[in-house]
């Protein structure tokens, strides 16, 4: 559920710490997800490190990926541009244990097996790797008005059971909305760490 303790509230209006995303190609929602990324990760070392940004249909991240250090990977089902590999999250063409940041900002919520999804975000994530997942808030309206295709809408505490029964470990949960929408347009912001294999 949705309150004011675990909801985190952005500006509309882009502000000074900000400035670096005014050439993000990132609108709407996935923008206020990039600005939460960017406050909640910070790369431990200078070293290049690989992201993978499940479901990304198109390079709109990967200016502000690629300006954070991240070297910055695009897959989709069906991607808009050669540039993003082809590939299905249940089954993605990446090699075991080999991205450090796997990214998903609103995806997860149109597989029919989320499970198995989490599973393949862990497969492909070294150990200590993180996975920052974004599904929209549960609510009715996005069960059933906003998007025909969102079939599993987890609430917070859905979230931490699957990461638990995957193996994965929370490290930080939150919803996370633009002071314009509603909160039934807020996305609910899972931080995982990799911590066995």
């Amino acid at each position: 559920m949705i309150t004011k303790e675990n909801t985190i509230i952005l500006p509309t209006k882009l502000n000074e710490e900000d400035k670096e995303l005014m050439n993000c190609k990132a609108v709407g929602h996935l923008l206020d997800i990039i600005r939460y990324f960017r406050t909640t990760i910070h790369k431990e070392t200078n070293m290049p490190a690989s992201l993978l940004d499940v479901g990304c249909r198109d390079d709109a991240t990967q200016s502000f990926f690629t300006s954070k250090g991240f070297n910055w990977i695009g897959i989709d089902i069906k991607p808009s541009t050669s540039a993003i590999l082809k590939g299905d999250m249940h089954n993605l063409p990446i090699g075991d244990e080999s991205i450090e940041f796997t990214f998903c900002s609103h995806a997860l919520e149109h597989s029919e097996r989320p499970l198995d999804v989490m599973k393949e975000f862990k497969r492909i994530t070294k150990l200590s790797g993180y996975i920052f997942l974004a599904t929209p808030a549960y609510s009715d309206y996005q069960l059933f008005s906003c998007d025909k295709e969102h079939i599993n809408v987890p609430t917070m505490k859905q979230m931490k059971r699957w990461a638990q029964h995957v193996g994965l470990e929370v490290v930080h949960q939150t919803y996370l909305r633009n002071d314009a929408y509603e909160d039934r347009l807020a996305s609910l912001i899972t931080l995982l760490k990799v911590v066995n294999k």
